[in-house]
């Protein structure tokens, strides 16, 4: 007696489960839930990003010119020129650049020294360098550099003078001072003055009436690098 009993509860509970399961199904067909949005995975680079690669440079006139072949892949947005003093340890970015632009001058460099350029590929979510390719460029520019920015003599007769004036252009190379070379207009130029670079001002009262005077300004730089001769004419 009591086995038919636990067999009848057996069955009981049995056909339970199974009445459940199928309101449940019912419910899904007749209250179908709301379709989620559509799941969209963006494509992940397993392999870094192909850098560009230099095909040629030019160092003239204290700039560098840089020309590369631009990576073609598809999710190229453009590319960042990064450059560092031979030795240092550390890239500067000095120019971002869109895809089509495959040509960058660099005109902030300083004479007689050694830089390394790198350029690296850029798209929307990686940047990728590649050491390997960076370039070795040394700057040699022999071409005189434009110390002096401003110059004006002033004659002034009443007084028996000429006043000078002049200032410096804003360049890297520090200037420590002036040479003057003065002669009158037919003679050598012979040296006049020289003037710590703290003075922009003098004048002249060794003079005589209806001369024309030559005054030749170079400009003394911490460093040895060329300047050009800047020449002032008056007539006193």
């Amino acid at each position: 007696m009591p086995k038919i009993r636990i067999i009848l509860l057996l069955l009981f509970f049995t056909s339970l489960s199974y009445s459940q399961s199928e309101e449940a199904v019912e419910d899904v067909q007749n209250n179908p839930s709301d379709l989620s949005e559509d799941l969209v995975l963006e494509k992940t680079h397993e392999i870094p990003l192909a850098a560009p690669v230099f095909k040629n440079y030019s160092s003239t006139e204290g700039k560098v010119t840089l020309k590369w072949i631009q990576n073609d892949g598809e999710d190229i947005v453009g590319c960042k020129i990064v450059r560092r003093e031979k030795g240092q340890p550390d890239w500067i970015e000095i120019k971002e650049v869109n895809e089509s632009i495959t040509e960058f001058t660099d005109d902030t460099v300083e004479n007689r020294k050694v830089y390394q350029y790198g350029i690296m590929a850029k798209d929307k979510n990686d940047l990728s360098f590649l050491e390997d390719s960076a370039l070795t460029v040394t700057v040699l520019d022999f071409a005189p550099l434009k110390a002096i920015g401003f110059l004006e003599g002033i004659p002034d007769r009443q007084k028996k003078k000429i006043i000078l004036n002049w200032d410096y252009a804003n360049n890297k190379d520090k200037v420590l001072g002036v040479s003057i070379y003065k002669n009158a207009k037919g003679s050598p130029p012979k040296l006049w003055r020289e003037l710590d670079s703290d003075l922009r001002t003098t004048e002249d009262f060794k003079l005589k009436i209806n001369t024309e005077y030559e005054y030749h300004f170079i400009a003394n730089l911490e460093s040895d690098n060329p300047v050009k001769e800047e020449i002032l004419k008056v007539v006193y």
